[in-house]
């Protein structure tokens, strides 16, 4: 459907690969997994260039988000340039950017989700 209906029935379908392996537990390879993370939502007043929004940022989630990047440049040996840790909140995307300086994590793309488009 997208295919006819945004691109002219110009997107294909691409060749079937088999799984994705990226991190090892135990000497087995495992399957990179996404999953929701308990922490408390703190509701934050965040600048853009159209001006102040009220927007919405996870500590424990941004520390999740930046410790799965962190496990795959060190463990897997992804090059930074090939991560993106996206987020729907512009206050999320600071949090993470924090995280990451700090832990001198450098080239990791942080955007939101909309940005990323």
């Amino acid at each position: 459907f997208p295919s006819k209906e945004f691109y002219e029935d110009k997107l294909k379908t691409g060749a079937e690969r088999g799984p994705c392996y990226l991190l090892k537990e135990n000497g087995k390879p495992t399957a990179i997994l996404f999953g929701h993370m308990q922490g408390k939502e703190d509701s934050l007043v965040v600048s853009t260039k159209e001006g102040n929004e009220n927007s919405v940022a996870n500590i424990e989630e941004a520390k999740q988000a930046v410790r799965v990047a962190n496990l795959l440049i060190k463990q897997a040996g992804v090059e930074p340039e090939h991560i993106a840790i996206l987020t729907p909140y512009n206050a999320q995307v600071s949090e993470i950017k924090k995280i990451i300086e700090k832990k001198r994590l450098a080239n990791v793309s942080v955007c939101t989700i909309m940005k990323s488009q």
